[in-house]
C-alpha cells in the first residue's frame, strides 16, 4: 500500500472519530468527512465502467475508489499517470 493511500486512510479515520470524540476540530472533522464521501461517491459514479472492466471485481474496486478515491483509480489506470502501463 502507497503512502498516499496510507494518509488517506489515516484522514479518513481522523474524519470519523470526530463524530465520536468533542474538540474544538469536531466541526471541521465532519464537514471533511462528507466532503470525502461525496467527492468518492462521485468519482465512483463517473469511473464505473473502468471499474467495471478492472480485475479484481466490481465491489473490492468500489470500495477502494471509496476509501483511496483517484490514488485507486490510477492504480487501475482508470486515469493518467499509474497503473501497469509499460511505454
Amino acid at each position: 500500500m502507497s503512502a498516499l493511500k496510507i494518509g488517506t486512510l489515516v484522514l479518513w479515520l481522523l474524519c470519523a472519530a470526530a463524530f465520536f470524540v468533542e474538540t474544538s476540530l469536531s466541526g471541521t472533522g465532519r464537514a471533511l468527512f462528507w466532503v470525502l464521501l461525496i467527492a468518492h461517491a462521485g468519482e465512483s459514479l463517473f469511473f464505473l465502467g473502468k471499474l467495471q472492466e478492472a480485475p479484481g471485481g466490481l465491489g473490492p474496486n468500489l470500495l477502494q475508489t471509496m476509501l483511496f478515491g483517484m490514488f485507486h483509480l490510477r492504480d487501475i489506470g482508470a486515469v493518467g499517470g499509474g497503473g501497469d502501463s509499460q511505454a
